[in-house]
């Protein structure tokens, strides 16, 4: 989703403050009054036998999740007084994330620009982590890290709250 959604960005066939841009005629993008749709396939073509399409809905909960994460991302980096020049190496983990590609994720704005970081994208990381936490040889090192957290309650702060505004529209070109 995050790839088509770069695409439509980038054709202009997705405005930057988050719907699909009705000047536009193409036979790919399609309205029933508010509601949009971008056709990735017809139903002719389809495995399914029916229009394979992300309609404005699921455009707009990807945009939400994006603001929501880059706003995460920004408020840790203030809180650690750094910026994303800082940063060496990001891990990208999960289903979601292991199979991002990264330019798109930039394009969006879901990720601040990382210059100077090594990108890592893990599969499996939730096996890996459950398995050195069973290892004995790692509790003593795990414990400190959870000593050195600082938790953070997302709802319950007006600086998240106003990164997310922030971050909602997408970038422009």
């Amino acid at each position: 989703a995050v790839s088509v959604m770069s695409s439509l960005l980038d054709t202009g066939l997705f405005l930057p403050r988050g719907s699909l841009n009705r000047d536009i005629k193409t036979k790919w993008l399609s309205f029933e009054g508010n509601i949009g749709k971008y056709i990735l396939a017809f139903a002719n073509i389809s495995a399914t036998g029916k229009d394979i399409f992300i309609a404005q809905t699921d455009l707009r909960m990807l945009q939400q999740s994006k603001a929501a994460i880059r706003g995460v991302i920004e408020m840790v980096l203030k809180r650690a007084r750094c910026t994303s020049e800082d940063i060496i190496e990001v891990l990208v983990t999960g289903v979601f994330g292991s199979d991002l590609d990264i330019e798109d994720v930039y394009r969006i704005g879901m990720f601040p620009k990382f210059d100077q970081a090594k990108i890592t994208q893990v599969k499996n990381s939730a096996i890996e982590g459950a398995t050195l936490l069973l290892d004995e040889k790692n509790r003593e090192r795990v414990q400190t890290l959870v000593d050195e957290l600082n938790y953070i309650e997302l709802t319950e702060e007006e600086e998240f709250k106003k990164l997310f505004l922030e971050f909602l529209p997408f970038p422009s070109r």
